[in-house]
């Protein structure tokens, strides 16, 4: 989908594109270490001129988007505090989340998005991205964007074509926040012509409406936007140099597929992020330490453990199991 579209198009559509053998494909080749050596691989199947298939990520979704978790989990016995649990844990579920996202495939691909990329200035020798899209266009098609989540971004370029010379269809696109210009993305087979792919990880979201109560300032009815920042996790190639030298309003068009991760991935995740925040008597018990009558007093005074709800009623406590 595109979100200069018209609103009254047909949102979504079956479509299916049969293969035999002796069909010519289009594909870009890619290179993967294999028992020491770089062998080459297919990073990109292209299916029709609008779409394109990221092999890469589809094969390996925890390189693309997390990091293997080279520490082991028998740390968790002799833990110290709450920062080891809580990096231990993470990393674990980081391959969880990637690998349930992408074998999911509740995948959205948007096409003609403008995302303007930056170096981050905490010396991690990173990329971030923000782009924006208009809350109609999420809200009727039923997009949703969450921290945590993956973004595969997609750049058609010319290998070496580093002038702004395609500045002439740039109106009153004055900001990242604009509508992205109907640019066509078709894959070009002629020489030169590459697709820069970036696996991105979702590190904010947010609605200029949270903006204008955080802010208090006013923001006009037409231009409420959802805001999303994205950091550069991994890509086979280095990033252009045009992507970051480029002006705002001449920023170039890409192909974003989002990867939303799985709703108890998520739930997990924030609660694991959420844990130097809780109480000691939960840390305790992440920890494997010992819970003592002596370190919870509070506990002593809860005499009623019946959990009463008008809505939704509650079987009582097993008394057999409670000890005493």
């Amino acid at each position: 989908m595109s979100s200069d579209e018209p609103e009254n198009r047909k949102q979504f559509c079956r479509f299916k594109h049969t293969y035999s053998c002796g069909d010519v494909v289009q594909i870009q080749l890619s290179t993967s270490m294999k028992k020491g050596i770089l062998a080459p691989v297919v990073q990109l199947f292209n299916m029709t001129p609008k779409l394109d298939i990221c092999l890469e990520h589809r094969n390996d979704p925890i390189h693309c988007f997390s990091k293997v978790a080279n520490e082991r989990t028998a740390i968790l016995r002799s833990r110290r505090n709450i920062v080891d649990y809580k990096r231990v844990w993470r990393n674990l579920l980081g391959m969880v989340s990637a690998n349930g996202g992408v074998a999911a495939g509740e995948t959205v691909t948007i096409h003609d998005v403008k995302v303007k990329w930056s170096k981050r200035d905490d010396h991690s020798n990173t990329y971030e991205g923000i782009f924006s899209l208009p809350a109609t266009f999420c809200i009727n098609r039923h997009i949703q964007f969450y921290c945590n989540d993956f973004a595969c971004v997609r750049y058609h370029m010319n290998d070496g074509d580093d002038d702004d010379d395609d500045d002439d269809d740039d109106d009153d696109d004055d900001d990242e926040t604009a509508k992205p210009s109907r640019v066509n993305t078709t894959v070009s087979a002629q020489e030169g012509v590459f697709c820069w792919t970036a696996h991105c990880v979702c590190t904010d979201v947010e609605s200029l409406n949270n903006y204008k109560k955080r802010t208090n300032k006013t923001v006009e009815r037409d231009k409420n936007c959802t805001k999303v920042r994205v950091i550069l996790h991994q890509s086979k190639t280095p990033m252009p140099e045009k992507l970051l030298k480029q002006d705002v309003k001449k920023l170039p068009p890409c192909t974003i597929e989002w990867i939303p991760i799985g709703a108890t991935d998520r739930c997990i995740t924030k609660a694991i992020e959420k844990l130097p925040m809780v109480s000691n008597l939960v840390q305790d018990i992440c920890l494997g330490r010992k819970i003592t009558v002596e370190d919870n007093r509070a506990a002593l005074a809860v005499t009623d453990t019946e959990i009463r709800s008008p809505r939704r009623p509650f079987y009582k406590l097993n008394l057999s199991r409670i000890k005493q």
